[in-house]
């Protein structure tokens, strides 16, 4: 389950500002804001009361429905139980964004700011996930930078 726009915020720090072979510092953060947190858990009750319905009776086992991981928890009032389940199992898709926000380490031409010839054309730049696969959106903004590139060079 993914809530759509979470209100909590991780950040990301540099170890090094020179050796690049220093891994970053990554905080997800994930669940800082209760509300994303009672979504998980809103979001959770209601795939329980689809698993119980007549049409999927006879998927059911004995113990309740098992995914990757934990079993959902089988008292369906039980938001304590829900909202643990919701931290043992929260991961992300994998579509890391936000790290080099446009105007804050980048400019409007995605140019990082202070140095010359350098540019950040990634999803590191977008202050939002795209809501998909952000794939189709980074090959129409490579595309796009690097025409406003070749433009700028000739000019």
């Amino acid at each position: 389950m993914k809530p759509d726009g979470p209100l909590s915020y991780g950040n990301l720090k540099l170890q090094s500002s020179s050796d690049v072979r220093i891994s970053p510092n990554v905080h997800f953060n994930y669940f800082a804001h209760p509300l994303d947190l009672a979504r998980c858990v809103s979001g959770l009750k209601k795939i329980g009361d689809l698993l119980n319905t007549k049409s999927l009776k006879a998927f059911k086992g004995t113990e309740g429905y098992k995914f990757f991981g934990p079993t959902l928890p089988l008292n369906q009032t039980d938001d304590a139980s829900f909202g643990q389940f919701c931290r043992d199992t929260v991961s992300s898709f994998w579509h890391y964004h936000g790290g080099c926000l446009v105007g804050k380490v980048v400019d409007s031409s995605l140019r990082v700011i202070g140095i010359n010839a350098l540019r950040v054309v990634d999803g590191s730049t977008f202050n939002s996930s795209p809501g998909t696969n952000p794939q189709a959106t980074l090959m129409m903004l490579g595309r796009h930078t690097g025409l406003k590139m070749l433009e700028q060079r000739s000019s």
